[in-house]
């Protein structure tokens, strides 16, 4: 088996790996779960706030990475210091957003406005760093952008001929994507300067300063600090687990296949949220959500193929993470 195949293997494993996260994360959150079964439903009866959820998830795996960093001895270089603290920012809030989003909606609708962060990446790099679009980049930005307001389209509104409504949670997940989109931008500068899992080390820290003003704030709306039961200490402990393995796979995946195939396999993210969401947590989703999904993962897939196939006309080839 040749570097490369090894190397998208990896990815999609890390792509199941964050799916998984994103199941666990809605039952640490979720304080209902009707349709679950009867197991999942008493693991969820004392859920974590999402910035709590998201501030022990951060700290534990900063702890672990910063262990694989200083095994691996990955140093960073002071010269990114702003552009590493921007990305663990905008990351950071990606994370708030999309556990918020867990708590109030349902976990294949977020995965899918979550995971639609490559159109909005594209549109950052354009703002921040004047990357130049083609016809054909703004016409695929065009469908991704509606299949995500087809996502975001109520639950009968088809059928009652309404505008779509956005709730609480959508909200979240669209502001997650955002965010996303402009950690990935960010990105996409360090990724031939930094080391990967100096720039994985720097996000989770910073996942975890901005954790602490979200714990904060619920605390004065309300929802004051509590110690997890045991059964969400499990949750967060297979959480930052979860997490950290599938942010190694991915480290390894990147440093034998380019960014577009990478990013191209990690869309698997939303496809194993969707899979779990509906099989583990009996959720259900109109045909709009069906059609939205798919124009949007189809559109992200076709930027980040056009994009490796630009490359390759100009003779220049991405080189790998290392």
């Amino acid at each position: 088996m040749s570097p490369r195949v090894r190397g998208m293997i990896a990815i999609a494993l890390s792509a199941a790996c964050f799916g998984v996260m994103s199941l666990l994360a809605k039952v640490a959150v979720t304080p209902l779960l009707p349709a679950a079964p009867q197991a999942i439903q008493r693991w969820a009866r004392h859920p974590v706030t999402p910035a709590e959820t998201v501030l022990y998830r951060s700290v534990l795996g900063w702890l672990g990475m910063l262990a694989v960093a200083r095994v691996l001895r990955a140093s960073s270089s002071r010269d990114n210091s702003v552009l590493l603290a921007l990305r663990g920012f905008f990351g950071g809030m990606a994370v708030l957003a999309f556990f918020f989003a867990y708590a109030h909606t349902d976990l294949s609708k977020a995965s899918l406005i979550g995971y639609a962060y490559p159109v909005f990446s594209i549109l950052f790099a354009r703002v921040f760093f004047r990357e130049r679009l083609s016809t054909s980049t703004v016409l695929l930005l065009g469908l991704g952008l509606a299949g995500v307001a087809m996502i975001l389209w109520p639950r009968g509104a088809a059928a009652a001929g309404r505008f779509a409504s956005f709730g609480i949670g959508d909200l979240s997940a669209l502001a997650a994507s955002i965010f996303s989109g402009a950690a990935i931008a960010i990105l996409r500068r360090l990724r031939r300067e930094e080391e990967t899992v100096s720039v994985v080390l720097h996000f989770t820290f910073w996942c975890s300063v901005v954790s602490l003003p979200a714990v904060a704030l619920s605390a004065l709306a309300g929802a004051p600090p509590s110690i997890p039961d045991v059964p969400h200490v499990i949750l967060l402990l297979l959480i930052a687990f979860v997490a950290v393995v599938g942010q190694l796979l991915l480290t390894h995946g990147y440093r034998h296949c380019d960014t577009a195939e990478g990013g191209t396999l990690s869309l698997l993210n939303a496809v194993f949220a969707v899979i779990l969401g509906v099989l583990i947590l009996g959720e259900t989703m109109v045909w709009t959500t069906w059609v939205g999904g798919g124009m949007t993962l189809g559109a992200c897939g076709f930027l980040l193929a056009q994009k490796k196939a630009g490359r390759r006309a100009e003779g220049s080839g991405a080189p790998n993470e290392s």
